[in-house]
């Protein structure tokens, strides 16, 4: 039977090269202890020096060092899996090496079995080399920044990612699940092997099961259902396959497969369908990071940014630049979102890094080209056989804007029409030659076809006017446009048996309204979901600000305009900006604030973002006039009124519902701290969010504190991190003190053991709050 064990403890950690660590015998004493996920680079500390790109923090050599008993067993074998390591890894055990791995997102096994040491003392060494600092466009971090795991099996066992489950037929009615199993066998094969498949239902019932005899090496099975529960965005339902290698009765090696019932497609004038039922994507781009936590983002912060974002109405997300965490994909299956899963965001030459801040100074041009043209087709061959049985991904891109105009590849395309992203300007024919991407995208697309058929290739595009040249577009099954809204309605009429999406897009009402008033656009996937580390656009901040959700994962105001076009909630939400509202490209109402105070100015413009047809805005209970969204020009109505101190009051109303309302006061001084906790219960190892919100004697928030909060924990339980989402605050977040922003915090705090734990958190000049995060959990 397969056993799998996390090895996310007792490892040693040093920073800088450490030659012969690879040895057994090597003295690691002087290294610190260190659990894994770990992220060394956003240990800092930020540096002026370092690149603009990568958040201006370090990265470097390190090692990784961890001793554990493991007596080897006749007839047993013996792997490590890893689920990333940025980058450059090279895997050692007891002395022997295992293989190297370029790709810093890329996850790979080791068999252990050869070189596992008789006496049962087993000493694993990774050496992780991210010495080119300035190699990524975003922060990436550095460091065994995903999970490790130990996988003990029979000489006989299920191939990884060996298991292949797909829906060829789907209906209301009824449904078939396809099953594809492939062995991996060390030595002469046992008689009589079969693969025996169970599946369980939503509801835990048994609904269906097949058996079939290996022959050459696997298995093939169907399983019929009637009236299956389909997965979807609104109703994500799924069911869980059970599949046992068996000789006889004994079972050898076993798998468990979430399976989600669905059909999908892509029509090039009708856009999305989902079960048979169009479906506009709805989606945001995202980076891996959490801020303060860097790259090794436990499951849990990342289940409270999905949670947030769904309430907002979005329904998928695209994996930018490259394959994320594997619990990321769990969590879209489960909670709902349609996936992009993407592999590239460079090929065989690198792109320009930002070094100063964006879109200054020189760029640097490190990368992971030399990576792509080694083990290119080895990580995209892996992630779609990593990723394919799960119901969530509807989509493989193979890159992200490698037709950026001259960075690196130009054509004589560049010199007709508009380009508004551009490295340069017009056609530079002393860089490399744009028709290699058509040349490139071919193969690349035969690769996950091999291991994947049921699923369209796609590509985010930065210069459709090029890429429809050299048969990069071609290339696709569905075609992906950033910031290219002009050219949809040239494009579909040109290119009629294309499908378009738009792949990355602004904030703008103009970006939606693509999406919104033509069926042959199948959605938008908008930059960003959440704030992100690096891509800095200058000194001294840290990261940046295209999230609807800012670092800590709090709703931006932006955040709220999006929910009032894309929620089927009704709502109405309350801001201010100051006057004049900024005039040009880009969202106008960046500069909102939650907030009705003297600072706005004598004269402010009221906004209401809101699902409903019409508001009624009421300064101080006096009225201030009704606005209707067939009037509005950007999505929102708004109100330019002089400034009094009270209250700001909106009811909003479509013809024969309810009205929604939404009510904003002007906030007196600060007089308390009010602590929450989205899990007041914790199982050792988890991680809950604790925040605080600074409020006047009224409950009302104080939106613009910004004093020093302390943090004190009293049980079993650590205080990991403080982030605040600010970006222009480079504090250490590990410290246990940090300032407000916006009046609030967010602190992650790890169950260590069970039992009950408090959080309290201080201030000077207002009474201390405290709020139980841990009790024991039933068994």
């Amino acid at each position: 039977m397969r056993r799998e064990t996390p090895l996310l403890t007792g490892w040693r950690f040093t920073l800088g090269d450490s030659p012969g660590a690879e040895s057994p015998d090597h003295d690691d004493s002087g290294w610190r202890a260190q659990a894994v996920p770990h992220d060394w680079g956003i240990e800092g500390p930020h540096d002026r020096g370092l690149a603009s790109a990568t958040g201006f923090l370090p990265a470097g050599i390190g090692w990784y060092r961890v001793a554990f008993e493991l007596v080897p067993e006749p007839g047993t074998r013996h792997f490590v899996h890893f689920d990333g390591v940025y980058r450059g890894s090279d895997v050692w055990l007891n002395g022997v090496h295992l293989g190297h791995r370029g790709s810093g997102f890329a996850s790979f096994t080791y068999e252990l079995t050869d070189a596992l040491d008789p006496s049962g003392r087993q000493v694993l060494a990774v050496r992780v080399d991210h010495s080119a600092h300035a190699d990524s466009r975003w922060y990436t971090g550095s460091g065994i920044n995903r999970p490790v795991t130990l996988v003990s099996t029979g000489t006989a066992r299920l191939a990884e990612w060996g298991v292949v489950v797909t829906t060829p037929q789907v209906s209301a009615e009824s449904a078939t699940v396809a099953v594809r199993v492939r062995l991996d066998i060390a030595g002469a094969a046992p008689d009589g092997l079969t693969v025996d498949c169970a599946l369980r239902g939503p509801d835990d019932r048994r609904v269906a099961g097949a058996a079939a005899e290996v022959t050459d090496g696997g298995a093939a099975l169907e399983l019929s259902l009637d009236a299956p529960s389909l997965w979807s965005p609104e109703h994500p339902h799924l069911y869980r396959l059970r599949v046992e290698l068996r000789a006889g009765d004994e079972v050898l090696d076993d798998e468990e497969v979430a399976v989600g019932v669905r059909s999908f497609r892509f029509d090039p004038d009708a856009g999305f369908f989902l079960n048979g039922r169009s479906t506009t994507l709805r989606g945001v781009c995202l980076h891996d990071d959490a801020g303060v936590l860097g790259t090794a983002v436990p499951s849990e912060v990342w289940e409270r940014r999905l949670h947030v974002l769904k309430a907002a109405g979005t329904n998928a997300v695209r994996m930018s630049h490259n394959p994320h965490a594997a619990y990321l994909y769990d969590l879209c299956d489960r909670l709902g979102f349609l996936v992009q899963d993407e592999a590239f965001d460079e090929w065989e030459v690198n792109k320009n890094k930002w070094l100063e801040g964006w879109n200054l100074g020189e760029p640097g041009n490190e990368g992971t080209a030399a990576d792509f043209v080694a083990e290119g087709e080895r990580d995209l061959a892996d992630m779609v056989r990593r990723g394919r049985n799960h119901p969530s991904i509807v989509m493989w891109s193979i890159g992200n804007e490698i037709d950026y105009p001259n960075d690196p590849y130009s054509h004589p395309a560049l010199d007709i029409g508009p380009n508004p992203q551009i490295y340069g300007s017009g056609y530079e024919p002393e860089r490399p030659d744009a028709a290699r991407m058509g040349e490139i995208a071919r193969r690349l697309v035969a690769v996950v076809k091999e291991h994947d058929d049921t699923r369209p290739v796609t590509a985010g595009l930065a210069a459709a006017v090029v890429a429809n040249e050299v048969g990069f577009a071609d290339a696709l099954d569905v075609v992906g446009y950033n910031y290219q809204e002009y050219r949809y309605a040239d494009d579909h009429a040109a290119y009629p048996a294309r499908v378009l999406y738009g792949s990355e897009n602004s904030h703008t009402w103009d970006a939606w309204r693509g999406v919104a008033d033509n069926d042959f656009i199948s959605g938008q996937f908008l930059w960003t979901g959440v704030d992100y580390l690096g891509e800095v656009h200058e000194w001294p901040a840290r990261g940046n600000g295209a999230g609807l959700l800012d670092l800590a994962g709090f709703p931006k105001p932006h955040y709220h305009w999006r929910r009032s076009l894309w929620s089927p909630v009704p709502m109405a939400w309350l801001g201010v900006a100051p006057l004049p509202v900024p005039e040009g490209r880009g969202w106008p109402y960046r500069d909102v604030v939650r907030a009705w105070d003297s600072a706005v100015g004598t004269t402010a413009r009221v906004v209401c973002f809101t699902t409903c047809e019409s508001a009624e805005l009421f300064v101080n209970d006096v009225s201030a006039g009704v606005r209707h969204r067939t009037e509005s020009t950007d999505g929102a109505l708004h109100w330019d009124v002089a400034y009094e101190p009270g209250s700001l009051y909106v009811v909003a109303s479509d013809a024969g519902e309810e009205p929604v309302t939404d009510l904003l006061h002007t906030a007196g001084p600060p007089a308390a701290l009010v602590l929450g906790v989205d899990r007041p219960q914790l199982a050792p190892g988890q991680l809950a969010h604790v925040t605080v919100h600074v409020v006047d004697a009224a409950d009302n928030p104080v939106p613009r504190y910004d004093g020093r909060l302390h943090w004190e924990v009293e049980g079993p339980v650590t205080l990991v991190a403080l982030e605040t989402g600010d970006l222009l605050d480079r504090e250490d977040g590990r410290s246990g003190s940090r300032r407000a922003h916006l009046g609030r915090m967010v602190g992650f705090v790890r169950a260590d053991g069970p039992g009950a734990a408090t959080v309290t958190v201080r201030v000077d000049g207002l009474p201390p709050a405290t709020v139980l995060v841990s009790e024991p959990v039933a068994r």
